[in-house]
């Protein structure tokens, strides 16, 4: 490891990353068993030396691979990107009572089974699961024919790895599945995904995968010329991938005025961007200048541009080529009454 390596700054991933591994007893291995079931599903691949990367700060997740980890961790994009706190997924229940009651077995058969007297089961299935210790929760997932992250709430999925897992094109299912969706955009994303079902029947048909993209909610932006720089992730948008390009990166934010309402822009609409540093003119896009971002139509000019609202009660700004960054194009919209 030379110099500059051990000087490195730990990103906030790597350093939630090793608090899992820590407090889970968990090793890469592990994590990349986790997230077998789910890159199987998605078709993306995390291999050990991605994960090796995160965990020694040389690089981050993309956006793809950040959903896929926190899925098999069971914890929030937030976390991961270091704008949570709160270490577990609070919908996180261990399910030893539920697998007993469903194999129709008694406290006494299973304490025998397992060799563990009744009283520690009874506190193990009060979600008090201090005693139990890692081989006897592998011996226990193994009677149950599931994972030990799914035994112990870690992970959604049952089935053990090696189980091909297949995705039903069911709307309501398909919201229900991505817990870390905040409650503030559920509605709106529940009635988007409505208008979806016949185009996610027909990819089921021609047997493409649904991958669902966790886009992020920007509260505000600051985009240092390579890189949108924020901590102020509000939520997550998910959006089909027949919606949008596999190699691409997109963000959000909520429109806060009206000066696109002749593009049909209100107050309070999602707005969904594609990352990019150059549109055409009379697009619609996301700019950075001196005094801070805005959402405006791009009219190019020989000199530079104007970013030109729609609206009569703001002005156009007219730019040089050097005082303003193009951060994204506008790709949809999402009505604020929805």
């Amino acid at each position: 490891m030379n110099k500059k390596e051990l000087g490195r700054e730990p990103t906030k991933t790597s350093i939630a990353l090793k608090k899992i591994m820590k407090i889970r007893n968990m090793k890469q291995v592990d994590i990349l068993n986790a997230c077998e079931p789910y890159t199987t599903i998605y078709k993306v691949k995390i291999s050990k030396s991605d994960l090796s990367q995160y965990l020694s700060s040389k690089t981050t997740p993309n956006q793809k691979k950040l959903h896929i980890l926190s899925k098999a961790l069971n914890v929030t994009p937030s976390y991961l990107l270091g704008l949570e706190d709160d270490y577990e997924n609070k919908s996180k229940k261990n399910r030893i009572r539920d697998l007993r009651i469903k194999e129709n077995m008694t406290l006494e058969d299973f304490s025998k089974i397992i060799e563990v007297d009744t009283k520690t089961i009874k506190e193990w299935e009060s979600q008090n699961i201090d005693k139990l210790d890692k081989n006897t929760a592998n011996k226990i997932a193994k009677i149950f024919n599931v994972t030990p992250a799914y035994l112990l709430g870690y992970n959604l999925y049952k089935a053990p790895f090696t189980v091909k897992i297949d995705v039903q094109p069911s709307t309501v299912d398909f919201v229900k599945d991505y817990e870390f969706l905040g409650d503030k955009l559920r509605k709106i994303v529940s009635n988007y995904i409505k208008t979806c079902v016949k185009a996610q029947e027909k990819m089921i048909k021609e047997n493409k995968p649904i991958y669902p993209l966790s886009i992020p909610l920007h509260n505000d932006i600051f985009f240092d010329g390579k890189t949108i720089v924020s901590n102020n992730i509000e939520d997550y948008i998910i959006l089909p991938n027949k919606l949008l390009e596999n190699d691409a990166e997109y963000f959000a934010i909520i429109a806060n005025d009206n000066s696109m309402i002749k593009r049909n822009i209100s107050t309070g609409d999602v707005l969904i961007f594609k990352m990019t540093k150059k549109i055409n003119s009379g697009e619609v896009g996301f700019f950075q200048y001196s005094k801070g971002c805005l959402c405006r139509v791009y009219i190019e000019t020989n000199k530079g541009a104007i970013l030109m609202p729609e609206s009569s009660i703001e002005k156009p700004i007219f730019l040089n080529n050097d005082d303003f960054f193009t951060i994204g194009k506008l790709v949809y919209k999402f009505d604020n009454n929805f």
